[in-house]
């Protein structure tokens, strides 16, 4: 009889260490398993803010005198009109 209870016992033991082994080895395995993203590749707007700065600066009639104007008011050296 006591080397039912001692086995039985032993059997209880091993079968909660197993059982909890597995449940270990799942939740590792849970963790460490990586999601499935999926990221949509943004489509840029037509025309976009590069296009209108383009057709700003193709606007410039004279740009010698802007650079010259900025030159000026930028320095300290004297009033930005021409």
């Amino acid at each position: 009889m006591v080397e039912n209870k001692s086995l039985r016992w032993m059997c209880t033991v091993i079968g909660f260490i197993v059982v909890l082994g597995a449940a270990v080895g799942f939740w590792l395995h849970s963790i460490n398993t990586l999601p499935v993203v999926n990221i949509p590749t943004p489509v840029m707007p037509s025309p976009n803010a590069y296009d209108y700065f383009v057709n700003a600066g193709n606007a410039i009639v004279d740009g010698d005198k802007v650079a010259k104007a900025v030159n000026i008011a930028a320095s300290g050296g004297g009033s930005a009109s021409p």
